[in-house]
């Protein structure tokens, strides 16, 4: 089991986390900047600011070169507002007084431009170079002085570049315009082209959008009245049809892997990060409806609105974040507000992580970390069975693909396979064993990774069968003795999640036809049975005595499961041994 350790160093790096993966993105800005490409060092450093916390090195820094990048683009006034931001957190900060200042002289404010360079100079009186700033910025006032004094314009004559004078009011309208296109460029958009009878249109769409902001759309866009449904084809050629979010988000997944595909051919970049969403629209009978993306909590307040996508976040979460929220509000009443939207960018990283080691140390987080402690535990086993279950369904795909073309035969395959792939599948199986025995180490009570595990061991007892039926000598005798090993530890997985499962579900009565006939129990037991019943074709192909003994042993694991009758009686007409050759004789063996 993972315990929650008492160490509270980790907490606060995981906070620092964000201020790395801030610099890295600040990093490669600066590269596009270098490059000139403005409009992709601007995204990088929006999206570096986002994660930086407000008044930290990492933040100044990034929003003095959002400065620079308007600067070069012209934007005289966003960058103007860039450099109060950086100022506002820290008001000596010599970068963003330095383009300040900068832009200042461009719309030939010389005075706001003197102040901030005597304020840079006052930070590092032997910078030689802003020296020579002010003293340029001086002659510039004196010449805009002189001039005003004579109703001359200060650039006939006077050395200085002429630049048309922006008003209070107009550096407040670019401020403002600034923010609206930081706000636009912060909202992605899907592009779908969307193919009805032939035609093809481009339709762009905001992230957040559902599955009636789609459908509204191509109805506008086609005049479509009836109903009909939108489609998708996947990697592998099959059309999936779209009916909620989670279906735009695997989409976008599809269509993102095909354009680095191409690129990767093409030896070229993809053309963009977010790829078009190819999709066709089918007439339908009946109205194609949406499903929701999660259910809804029982837990909503009178008048919660539940016709939007609804994210569960565990309860004790949002226990320990009301926790930590109320230590900064103690800590710090004046900067952290009671209520209404946190910014932790306000707090400053020191701070934050102070009061999160402090936070963490109260006897209320302890019971709340304690209690997560299972929830990590089951995402981090299920992550690594997946990845196990992924080489497992590797070895299926590879018996599938072994499968004569004149036989739909199980045991054909697994022939071919055995004679022909045996190699790799053995190198697959390995690979399950180490990620499932990962997953019980970490949750020793996570019952379906040796209910998984039994069924890729039974796999390989019945290759192993397949072998010692073209070998002889030595190399027959191991290989049953292989599949006899396989066997018998397949039986021993399903006895240990047997053992796994919550009492409720192991000690659950199942008979023919009940509602728990679906159940995790009814699972193990089916599959512990396959097994005897495999187990005894096998022993009655090599002419060992006792193979009707697993026959019963396997009857009695379907019974046990609620199995219908009908199923276990004609498994017994299929057995090799043709012992059971009517119905009668067969469903009297059932009824045992």
């Amino acid at each position: 089991m993972v315990a929650v350790t008492a160490k509270k160093t980790p907490h606060g790096s995981e906070i620092a986390a964000f201020a790395k993966k801030s610099q890295q993105l600040k990093l490669e800005g600066d590269v596009l900047f270098a490059k000139s490409d403005l409009g992709g060092a601007l995204e990088k450093y929006m999206k570096a600011q986002q994660l930086a916390l407000r008044g930290s090195p990492e933040f100044l820094a990034i929003v003095a070169n959002k400065a620079a990048v308007h600067l070069k683009n012209g934007s005289v006034g966003a960058a103007i507002a860039e450099c109060d931001t950086a100022l506002d957190a820290s008001p000596d900060y010599k970068p963003a007084l330095l383009r300040r200042a900068s832009g200042y002289e461009l719309i030939q404010q010389y005075g706001k431009a003197k102040s901030d360079l005597e304020r840079a100079l006052s930070s590092d009186p032997t910078d030689d170079a802003v020296k020579g700033r002010l003293d340029k910025v001086k002659r510039s006032l004196t010449q805009q002085d002189k001039a005003k004094r004579t109703g001359r314009p200060a650039g006939l004559g006077a050395g200085v570049t002429q630049q048309p004078r922006y008003t209070k009011e107009q550096i407040a309208a670019a401020r403002q315009e600034y923010a609206r296109q930081q706000q636009a460029a912060q909202q992605t958009m899907f592009t779908f082209d969307v193919t009805y009878q032939g035609e093809v249109k481009s339709i762009k769409l905001p992230v957040s959008l559902k599955y009636t902001t789609l459908t509204d759309a191509i109805k506008s866009e086609f005049g479509i009245d009836g109903n009909f449904a939108v489609k998708y084809k996947d990697s592998d050629g099959d059309y999936i049809t779209i009916t909620s979010r989670a279906d735009f988000r695997n989409a976008l997944t599809n269509f993102a892997a095909v354009a680095e595909r191409d690129a990767k051919e093409s030896n070229t970049k993809p053309e963009s990060v977010i790829p078009v969403i190819h999709v066709e629209v089918f007439p339908s009978a009946t109205e194609v409806v949406e499903t929701p993306d999660h259910v809804i909590p029982t837990n909503l307040s009178e008048g919660d609105d539940q016709g939007e996508d609804v994210i569960e976040i565990d309860e004790w979460l949002l226990s320990f974040a009301t926790l930590f929220r109320q230590a900064l509000v103690k800590s710090m009443p004046d900067v952290v507000p009671k209520q209404g939207t946190l910014d932790l960018r306000t707090v400053g990283l020191d701070k934050c992580c102070e009061v999160l080691e402090a936070t963490v140390g109260t006897e209320e987080a302890d019971g709340l970390l304690n209690a997560a402690t299972e929830k990590f535990q089951e995402a981090a086993a299920s992550a690594i069975f997946n990845w196990g279950n992924a080489y497992a369904c590797n070895s299926r795909r590879t018996i599938d693909a072994c499968t004569p073309s004149s036989s739909d035969s199980t045991d054909a395959a697994l022939a071919v396979a055995a004679t022909t792939r045996m190699a790799e599948l053995e190198a697959d199986y390995e690979k399950v064993c180490e990620r499932f025995q990962a997953a019980l180490d970490i949750k020793s009570d996570f019952f379906e990774a040796p209910i998984t595990w039994g069924q890729q061991a039974f796999d390989r007892g019945k290759l192993h069968h397949q072998v010692s039926k073209v070998s002889e000598g030595k190399d027959k005798t191991e290989a049953e003795k292989v599949t006899d090993e396989m066997f018998a530890f397949a039986i021993t997985k399903y006895e240990e999640a047997m053992a796994m499962l919550p009492p409720a579900d192991r000690d659950v009565v199942l008979t023919e036809g009940c509602e728990d006939s679906n159940g995790f129990k009814a699972q193990i037991l089916i599959l512990w049975g396959n097994v005897l019943y495999e187990q005894s074709q096998v022993k009655h192909s090599r002419g060992v005595g006792n193979w009707k003994e697993d026959v019963e042993a396997a009857v009695a694991k379907f019974n046990e499961a609620g199995c219908v009758k009908g199923d276990i009686t004609q498994a017994l007409l299929n057995h090799t041994s043709k012992e059971w050759t009517t119905q009668e004789d067969a469903l009297k063996t059932a009824n045992k």
